[in-house]
């Protein structure tokens, strides 16, 4: 099977329908985690702030601005993907939108996560857009070892 989206840090194999997009994406890069990449909060506070407010339904009840700095790689796609998808269909005209998402993974394969995103063929009009945006960031993340300046 041929993934529809593909960078050197991963791919992505989306599955939409009616209203959901079901998307396995399968990690390249080694870390599977933002506590292995300490700039996350930075870059997001940079490009994409209003993502740092989302809520977020995790084991310990953390907001997200709290989970974002040690969460799982897909987790993040999951919330980036989800914010760009609301400021998109905001932007299209839609007064009030809200998503939601859910992202798994098998403890034994943290390379390979499970996303659902409450988004399907009624987004069709600002999928494209909204998950450009999100791999963008996504690859200035993972792209960055270290904290580097945003000026």
């Amino acid at each position: 099977m041929t993934p529809s989206y593909q960078t050197k840090h991963f791919a992505l194999f989306p599955f939409r329908h009616k209203n959901k997009t079901d998307m396995v994406m399968h990690v390249f890069h080694q870390a599977r985690s933002t506590g292995d990449l300490p700039q996350t909060v930075a870059l997001l506070k940079h490009y994409l702030p209003s993502v740092l407010e989302a809520k977020c339904f995790n084991q310990d009840d953390l907001p997200f601005c709290e989970e974002v700095k040690k969460t799982e790689v897909g987790h993040l796609f999951e919330h980036i993907l989800l914010e760009y998808l609301c400021v998109e269909k905001v932007k299209s005209g839609v007064k009030k939108i809200s998503y939601s998402g859910e992202t798994t993974w098998k403890k034994k394969n943290i390379s390979k996560f499970f996303i659902t995103i409450s988004a399907g063929d009624k987004d069709y009009d600002v999928w494209d857009e909204a998950m450009s945006k999100t791999i963008y960031l996504m690859n200035e993340i993972l792209a960055r070892p270290s904290p580097k300046s945003l000026n």
